[in-house]
């Protein structure tokens, strides 16, 4: 009696504690930002190309960024995990200045992590959210393969598509793609 009441406890708390945070790298983080932060946050599809400001935060849908990109002859889109601590991992600025001649750069962070992007410089581009509420998903892999199928097409996709995080378009259509810059 005793070991299956110590059991329904472990089961218990082990769920409030799964559902009262984020774990990072499965899912969003979005639940965890506060009203100021959320605030911070603009609807991409409410904007043309031409007035995205510098530093500041939109959510954007795969379809919506594919159309920025179109835009411009060649383009880059990296999708940039706030996080990241390994030797590929750049900020933002690190990022555009890397891929400088190659075209517009459009950076998407893959999750809502705010103070990591606090972080990393921001200056000098826009930074973009994939849309998580959009997608109807919490889980980060879910809605980034989502984002992903719009952004190149579900004609173009294969599966280790999902795994890619640097995509150069050539006339608004995908020409290269890489895991790492």
């Amino acid at each position: 009696m005793y070991r299956n009441k110590a059991i329904f406890i472990v089961f218990v708390v082990t769920g409030i504690v799964l559902n009262s945070c984020s774990i990072q790298g499965l899912t969003s983080g979005y639940k965890n930002l506060n009203n100021t932060q959320k605030a911070q946050i603009q609807d991409a599809a409410d904007f043309n190309l031409k007035q995205l400001q510098k530093g500041s935060y939109y959510d954007i849908s795969g379809s919506h960024l594919k159309y920025y990109a179109s835009q411009d002859t060649a383009a880059v889109v990296v999708i940039w995990t706030p996080h990241c601590t390994g030797k590929y991992c750049l900020s933002p600025n690190q990022i555009k200045k890397s891929l400088e001649g190659r075209g517009a750069v459009y950076v998407v962070a893959d999750a809502y992590e705010m103070e990591e992007i606090a972080k990393a410089p921001i200056d000098e581009l826009p930074v973009f959210f994939i849309n998580a509420r959009h997608y109807k998903s919490n889980l980060r892999l879910k809605y980034r393969v989502r984002f992903l199928q719009d952004l190149i097409g579900t004609s173009n996709w294969n599966d280790t598509m999902s795994y890619q995080s640097v995509f150069f378009f050539k006339n608004g259509q995908v020409a290269e793609t890489r895991t790492h810059i």
